[in-house]
């Protein structure tokens, strides 16, 4: 949020506020996924997510022109 221009208050409630505005908006005014603990898991679920990436599995590769069933397929003809 700060990297957005927000500032940050924290207290009994997180509190946020764009530069251009005068009053905080509580985070819980928001809605639920905002409060403390919900926005601490979604950057502790980011993270993790970060760090094992997944991994694609490559594919058989096969060679055209020994393989007996491409050479007799239409779809390879020259």
């Amino acid at each position: 949020m700060k990297s957005i221009d927000y500032e940050i208050k924290f207290g009994k409630y997180i509190a946020f506020r764009n530069k251009d505005k005068q009053r905080f908006t509580r985070a819980k005014t928001i809605g639920e996924d905002y409060t403390e603990e919900k926005i601490k898991e979604r950057i502790d679920l980011a993270i993790k997510n970060k760090a094992n990436p997944i991994k694609k599995r490559v594919g058989n590769v096969i060679d055209i022109y020994t393989n007996k069933k491409a050479q007799s397929s239409k779809g390879y003809e020259v």
